[in-house]
């Protein structure tokens, strides 16, 4: 798994995992997520959870208001990127991309992608802002982050450097 990979080139510190709780279905993707990376080896204690990331606009903003990590690298589908970095880009958030090895796309992931650009776009006209904020959670000494999207085939966000 990249994320394994990242850590291990120390290219992160930590592991951030979407976690979202409305679907069941989600929580047993993510709890496996975390579960297989515990046994690559990958430390709990540099594994956090991002209960409240429902939707990509959620993670995004949300890494930045709540999480304090400001800067970072998306990893993921060139579809989900191009995505993630409008969104970022509308809140004055500095991001970059790396698009990641892309699996065969079923024709509902497409269908699906045009909505939910359709939807991005939407949510920028009317000023939408994610379901949940709260307080700030600063990570600890958050130099590097990496964010793992379930929700998507892959997707991770990397603090950069």
């Amino acid at each position: 798994m990249a994320a394994k990979s990242l850590i291990e080139q120390q290219k992160v510190n930590y592991l951030f995992i979407k976690w979202r709780q409305p679907n069941f279905a989600n929580i047993t993707n993510q709890e496996q997520c975390f579960r297989d990376l515990r046994k690559m080896g990958v430390p709990e204690t540099l594994m956090f959870r991002d209960f409240a990331g429902f939707r990509t606009l959620d993670s995004v903003v949300r890494a930045d208001k709540i999480f304090k990590v400001q800067a970072f690298t998306i990893v993921s589908q060139k579809f989900h990127c191009e995505r993630a970095l409008l969104i970022a880009k509308a809140h004055n958030i500095d991001a970059i991309c790396f698009v990641a090895k892309q699996p065969e796309l079923h024709l509902s992931t497409r269908i699906r992608e045009v909505f939910a650009r359709i939807k991005a776009v939407l949510d920028l006209i009317l000023g939408v802002e994610p379901y949940f904020l709260g307080e700030p959670q600063p990570l600890p000494n958050s130099t590097t982050f990496i964010n793992i999207d379930l929700n998507h085939i892959y997707s991770i966000f990397v603090k950069s450097h």
